[in-house]
């Protein structure tokens, strides 16, 4: 049985390391979704990253319960002839957030991808308030940033090898004290211009090799099952 990963691009991805001795798993960097069906063709299952962690529902023929609240999927397999979508970060979001900072007074996102929705539905279960911040959000980001103890970038931004770039502008930054947390589900590089900004700062800081870990892990027993 084959297995792999889905998304463009896939140069920082470390999937393909977690996985050797375990799995024959390979990635798979589609420009599009219309490549899909080739992939499905080859694998009995697959882990999705951005950008395809929506659009890849409407190819599948069932979703887990979790990824019918968050709306996002980043674990697929076969069962039984029928293609399954799970959303394992959600378990890697809860295991970060135990490490880190687990009960934040609020919350500010960067974001509202698939990664973000994850993130979105353990703060609710927590009950930890929050909000998101897009580039079409109108506040001011200094004035979200000081409400907000906990700050989490769920975007791309960053990410190698795009690493000279940070949700955050540097003006921004002037809004970081001590007392602010900052949690980056990146892990390549393991700081990103965003967790230095704020560890310039005096900020706690935190990448995402835990998060990518965890899910990691989650998806493993998933695969795992229909061996």
């Amino acid at each position: 049985m084959k297995f792999g990963l889905i998304g463009y691009p896939l140069t920082h991805s470390y999937s393909a390391d977690w996985f050797r001795g375990k799995l024959d798993y390979r990635l798979y960097e589609i420009e599009t979704l219309d490549e899909l069906p080739r992939v499905m063709a080859e694998v009995a299952g697959f882990n999705v990253t951005t950008p395809y962690k929506h659009q890849v529902i409407s190819y599948l023929d069932g979703l887990s319960k979790v990824v019918l609240e968050v709306g996002a999927v980043n674990c697929v397999r076969c069962e039984n002839g029928k293609w399954i979508g799970y959303n394992t970060d959600v378990e890697g979001v809860r295991v970060t957030l135990d490490a880190f900072s687990p009960n934040p007074k609020s919350a500010l996102i960067f974001g509202n991808g698939g990664a973000s929705k994850a993130v979105q539905f353990v703060l609710n279960e927590r009950h930890i308030p929050y909000e998101i911040y897009t580039r079409n959000s109108p506040q001011p980001i200094d004035e979200v940033m000081v409400r907000n103890e906990l700050i989490i970038n769920a975007t791309p931004v960053g990410m190698y090898p795009n690493t000279g770039a940070s949700p955050m502008s540097e003006d921004a930054c002037a809004a970081l004290t001590a007392g602010h947390a900052l949690l980056d589900l990146i892990y390549n590089p393991v700081e990103t211009l965003f967790l230095k900004q704020g560890r310039e700062r005096g900020a706690g800081t935190c990448n995402g090799m835990t998060m990518f870990n965890a899910q990691a892990e989650a998806s493993w027993r998933l695969f795992r099952e229909i061996l």
